[in-house]
């Protein structure tokens, strides 16, 4: 992949701003990237001009390496602390990717935990007035949540709630969620970031460390049995990694995915048919 070569404070602050307007624009509409893909392509040296596009080659070449998913050229980007995302192959890598393989939830665990949780909000959602249903607030990322939880074991509702907040506080997970979204925000956007965009993202990889380090004791011992010699640099990693890279990008995907079916009317009139039936 591509690394962006000018820095955020080098560029001056309008294109900046517009930059990422553009791409925040472009990060909602699959069709978009469609139709830039399809151009690389057809003129695949039209990909140069757009080091900020990954090309199907270059995301192949990083998947096939045999030790590691590693991308350097978004290390700039991982302000919660470094990440499998970001790490070369080593010892540390393997040492954390034993770490991630024995914590992540497996396949089953999550649609059983997503379909619960799902089932649970259409109940609240039937009761909301109208036009208060938002589809990500309201549903796409605690169905992420619910389902991502068994990867901190009974680690799970004390890290929203940090060193002083109550388990099980709505609007302290919920601020939780947002810190995780704007941390991710950063490493999306990269480079086209405008400053408060990285403010924000700064601020909230420094809450959420905070919150893992409060939990270090409770989240060594859930995370114990299958990790008795990691250290707490290496929990760190894996706690914090979890959480901000793994949930913003399902949301993402759950939204996009939903905004396809509805652009396919036949598809989702049969969807809606198996529901009521």
């Amino acid at each position: 992949m591509k690394a962006h070569v000018i820095a955020p404070e080098a560029q001056p602050p309008g294109v900046r701003r517009l930059s990422y307007a553009i791409f925040c624009w472009a990060n909602r509409r699959p069709l978009v990237w469609r139709f830039v893909a399809a151009v690389f392509r057809r003129w695949p040296f039209l990909s140069t001009l757009a080091p900020f596009a990954a090309t199907h080659d270059a995301v192949t070449k990083v998947l096939k390496r045999p030790d590691s998913f590693s991308n350097t050229s978004h290390a700039p980007n991982l302000l919660a602390g470094s990440f499998m995302i970001g790490m070369e192959p080593g010892p540390q890598y393997k040492r954390d990717k034993a770490l991630f393989d024995n914590v992540v939830p497996t396949p089953e665990e999550v649609r059983t935990l997503a379909d619960r949780e799902a089932r649970r909000l259409v109940q609240e959602i039937t009761h909301l007035s109208e036009g208060e249903f938002d589809l990500v607030e309201d549903y796409l990322m605690w169905i992420v949540l619910r389902s991502t939880e068994t990867a901190f074991g009974y680690a799970a509702e004390r890290i929203p709630a940090g060193k002083r907040g109550q388990p099980g506080e709505i609007e302290l997970e919920r601020q939780y969620l947002h810190e995780l979204r704007h941390v991710a925000a950063q490493l999306f956007a990269g480079t086209v970031a405008p400053q408060q965009v990285l403010r924000r993202a700064e601020a909230s990889a420094l809450s959420l460390n905070k919150r893992i380090d409060s939990t270090m004791g409770i989240l060594r011992g859930s995370w114990g049995g299958v990790a008795p010699d990691a250290n707490r640099e290496a929990i760190t990693r894996s706690a914090v990694g979890l959480a901000w890279v793994s949930h913003p990008v399902t949301v993402q995907s759950g939204a996009l995915l939903v905004q396809e079916l509805l652009g396919r009317k036949q598809q989702h009139r049969n969807l809606r048919l198996q529901v009521h039936d």
